[in-house]
């Protein structure tokens, strides 16, 4: 295993940190925008395997209690999620976020449904 100390000057300043909430909410929101992922991890002080793994994680989480797919399911929905950190993606333009600052628990909500159903159809 990888000793977070090891090189620590050459790592982003979150690298081997947990995610907040609030940084994990910025992260559906930035998915949801298209951001480019390298942007998105310079702007949460992360690596873009940290950025790959997280957005992977919210996805399945997702899929599992939301949608309640079974597990074979979601084995090949990571083997495809896999094969996408590979791949470079054609940017899209997605549909417009609310503009307030604070985002209700409802417009998380939407926003994680259309990221995950924007992944449904690459996947």
């Amino acid at each position: 295993m990888f000793n977070c100390v090891t090189k620590k000057s050459l790592l982003p300043s979150n690298f081997c940190k947990r995610w907040t909430l609030d940084e994990e909410t910025k992260l559906i929101v930035e998915l949801d925008k298209g951001v480019d992922i390298k942007t998105i991890a310079h702007n949460h002080n992360r690596t873009l395997g940290g950025i790959y793994s997280r957005r992977n994680k919210i996805i399945i989480k997702y899929e599992l209690v939301e949608i309640k797919r079974s597990i074979e399911e979601l084995k090949n929905i990571t083997k495809k999620l896999i094969e996408l950190n590979t791949k470079p993606k054609k940017r899209r333009k997605l549909p417009q976020l609310p503009t307030e600052k604070t985002l209700s628990e409802q417009d998380i909500n939407n926003i994680l449904i259309r990221v995950c159903e924007q992944y449904d159809n690459i996947l």
